[in-house]
């Protein structure tokens, strides 16, 4: 599952990603709205969730706060 957000001047592409498991893991990428994009992989805590929405809004949550501290 994937969810395009967009915030602060930013596209957070966040991404819940399946286990053996079945649990979930938030992953996000950070682009720019700007030219030079440069989309990065963001290190994010690696936490397991029960649904895809709660690994799409940690993703997010994190996302936000690495725009906030270093974007």
């Amino acid at each position: 599952m994937n969810k395009v957000f967009g915030f602060g001047g930013y596209q957070l592409s966040c991404t819940a990603v399946a286990d053996s498991g079945g649990k979930f893991e938030p992953t996000v990428v950070a682009a720019r709205n700007e030219w030079p994009s440069r989309p990065r992989v963001l290190a994010i805590e690696r936490t397991k969730h029960e649904t895809p929405e709660e690994a799409i809004d940690t993703a997010y949550r994190q996302g936000v706060r690495w725009v906030n501290e270093h974007g």
